[in-house]
């Protein structure tokens, strides 16, 4: 679904698809994936090696955390 930061994971539509929340719409989006080729298999296993590691992930985590802190 488009919540919890998944937009901006999802820069690019070979990564993957968003769905409103609604169960028949994402019923319908994981039917269409099952049932079509995939051919970008290799390009986002390639980006998820390139662009994701629990450092960035953990230091991202710990910027947004000082930032509410100091918000509070």
């Amino acid at each position: 679904t488009g919540g919890g930061g998944i937009p901006e994971i999802l820069t690019d539509k070979r990564l993957g698809k968003i769905s409103a929340r609604n169960e028949r719409i994402f019923a319908e989006k994981i039917q269409d994936v099952l049932k079509t080729k995939d051919n970008d298999r290799d390009y986002r296993r390639n980006y998820m090696k390139e662009n994701w590691h629990w450092q960035k992930s953990g230091d991202r985590l710990e910027k947004l955390l000082k930032e509410t802190v100091k918000q509070a």
